[in-house]
């Protein structure tokens, strides 16, 4: 028997619902059979003022890309140091799709509702998978990642944007 995948919109605004109840604010939609097939693909589902630390993926053969499906989101791209070289809209009507190479430091934040399509090639494996900017608090640390994420909201290209946990 043929197996077509879909998704709808409710089912995304059902996720997006449920996302508003988590600490972290997204719940993925995996796509795949099981988080070790490749490529990974699911979809990002994020409540609005999601805030994911900023990591890199510093394997060389590891890359994401991100294509909206809804919303809005605004991605950022860091140097080593914690300073922005790149800022951006990533929705429907601005930026649709974009590829963040290995050993780049980036995060995404949401100012509304979104989900992302995310296709990664590589299986995930917690151990190896991304490396954390030290310059950025841990999404755990509430307080916090809540100043870094208004901090993250008016910085500019070429802003430093440096907060750690306690």
């Amino acid at each position: 028997m043929i197996q077509v995948k879909k998704i709808s919109n409710n089912k995304i605004k059902s996720t997006i619902n449920q996302a508003n109840e988590l600490q972290k604010r997204r719940i993925p939609l995996l796509l795949n059979k099981s988080i070790e097939e490749v490529p990974q693909t699911f979809i990002n589902c994020l409540s609005k003022k999601a805030y994911i630390r900023p990591h890199k993926h510093p394997n060389i053969y590891q890359l994401e890309q991100f294509s909206i499906i809804y919303g809005k989101a605004i991605v950022l791209i860091f140097d080593d140091t914690g300073i922005i070289i790149d800022k951006f809209i990533l929705s429907p009507k601005d930026i649709v799709f974009v590829e963040i190479p290995h050993n780049i430091y980036h995060t995404l934040f949401t100012e509304t509702e979104c989900a992302f399509l995310e296709i990664r090639n590589h299986a995930y494996n917690k151990i190896i998978d991304k490396e954390y900017a030290i310059w950025s608090p841990d999404e755990n640390d509430i307080f916090a990642s809540n100043i870094y994420y208004d901090q993250l909201t008016k910085a500019k290209k070429g802003d430093l944007c440096v907060i750690k946990s306690k």
